[in-house]
């Protein structure tokens, strides 16, 4: 039994972690939410929480991000209205010291805040998070799972990795997944009930990810890639850590190059956005690879998808993922990808209508799917224009809010009647683009 609330807001003390960014009183009662994730970065986890959390109404809404430090993300949010606080001892590892402290810090922020609904994200906030609300009172707590690492863990820590996740579902209301694999996962697995499994893919605002004009397109291949007319560029966005496989992208592009122009359609260039602990590993690939030339690592970008906009093809080789938002990005606007034949990869993917999918860790077959798009100029763009048609059909992320907004008024979060999205697009006066 949900408890009744107040139809007065009454504002709960600021935690020493952190800040308000929104008024401190409303005339009418908001929902108070959290989204509780781990890093400040701005990869796709991140980015999917923030295109959630600026779609909340902030007139039904009182939107509040718990990370543990500040960052990129932190700055985006509040940018955006969001409240963010912080759990600096909320690691990625597993430390039994550092847990214990990280759940207290999350259990005083959600006891001060009296928040009504309690959003967790990916692994650690979401076992620890999902512990702390509960113990905390907090009356709805979901979960949305971003793919599931422990499936390709060893043995032991797969069985301390299923107990956590087993033991964190009881403590919550509903398990968001991104596709049906995390799905049965949760059902066979970790035996949850299937009415407590909600599957919600990943979406993008197809009115803001779109095509390049040809000017725009030309302008970031010269200035951000180095590359003339004539190139051919292969494009990877992705956090620099073994789930990505970036060290596999460096292998595909030294295939590539080995092809020859005349297989090739022209030289071919390399371009990965994004930054992490296999950095130097990848520095060291190129150098040993003797791919200088022809391979740009650009770090960390705010504007990842509009430079993959840019690209011939966009390549994804990762080990397991949710849903991954830069597969949405890039065939929203009109760019094929090849990406490996795993869950939530394939679930974004229509093989042979928008994009291919390889063999995890097979490099050669990587570049020769890739090889064969370069080259065919008229199937390249056949594959954008399904990729456009399915971005509006099956993932507008204003589709996937609402649902979410619908889920949370489910599950007794205190909306009334008030249909608390908004609409971006009206809002900013951004014109929709015509159907293509």
């Amino acid at each position: 039994m949900i408890a009744a609330k107040s139809a007065i807001r009454i504002d709960a003390p600021t935690s020493v972690w952190g800040k308000r960014s929104e008024p401190a009183c409303d005339a009418i009662r908001r929902v108070r939410i959290a989204h509780v994730q781990l890093l400040p970065l701005l990869s796709g986890v991140q980015r999917v929480t923030l295109d959630e959390l600026e779609r909340l109404d902030p007139a039904s809404f009182d939107r509040t991000l718990i990370l543990q430090s500040p960052g990129p993300f932190s700055e985006a949010a509040e940018k955006r209205g969001v409240r963010v606080q912080y759990a600096p001892a909320m690691i990625r590892a597993v430390r039994p010291a550092a847990d214990w402290r990280a759940y207290r810090q999350l259990r005083e922020l959600f006891r001060a805040g009296q928040f009504d609904v309690v959003h967790t994200h990916s692994s650690k906030p979401g076992v620890l998070g999902r512990m702390a609300a509960r113990a905390a009172g907090v009356p709805t707590i979901v979960h949305s799972v971003h793919g599931f690492a422990f499936p390709a863990a060893g043995r032991v820590k797969r069985a301390i990795f299923t107990a956590a996740e087993r033991l964190a579902a009881t403590r919550c209301d509903a398990v968001v997944c991104l596709n049906p694999a995390d799905a049965a996962t949760c059902t066979d697995e970790l035996k949850l009930l299937a009415g407590k499994v909600r599957l919600l893919p990943n979406g993008v605002d197809p009115n803001q990810r779109k095509p390049l004009s040809e000017f725009e397109r030309e302008t970031i291949r010269r200035e951000a890639f180095g590359v003339g007319p004539e190139d051919k560029v292969v494009g990877m966005v992705g956090r620099l850590w073994p789930q990505k496989d970036p060290l596999t992208f460096v292998d595909i592009i030294c295939r590539l190059r080995d092809f020859g122009e005349d297989r090739t359609g022209g030289p071919v260039t390399g371009v990965l956005i994004g930054d992490g602990n296999l950095r130097p590993q990848v520095e060291a690939a190129v150098r040993e690879a003797g791919l200088n030339a022809r391979f740009r690592l650009l770090g960390w970008r705010e504007d990842a998808a509009k430079l993959i906009a840019a690209a011939d093809v966009s390549c994804l080789p990762s080990r397991w993922e949710g849903l991954p938002l830069v597969i949405l990005e890039a065939l929203a606007a009109a760019v094929p990808v090849v990406a490996s034949d795993i869950s939530g990869n394939r679930d974004a993917i229509e093989p042979d209508g928008d994009g291919l999918l390889c063999p995890p860790g097979d490099a050669a077959a990587f570049a020769e799917a890739i090889r064969g798009l370069l080259v065919d100029d008229e199937r390249r763009a056949a594959f954008g224009d399904v990729a456009r048609a399915r971005i509006r059909e099956q993932f507008d992320v204003s589709d996937r809010v609402r649902r979410i907004v619908e889920l949370y008024r489910e599950l007794g979060a205190p909306l009334g009647d008030r249909d608390g999205v908004l609409d971006l697009n009206e809002a900013l006066g951004a014109p929709a683009e015509a159907p293509r």
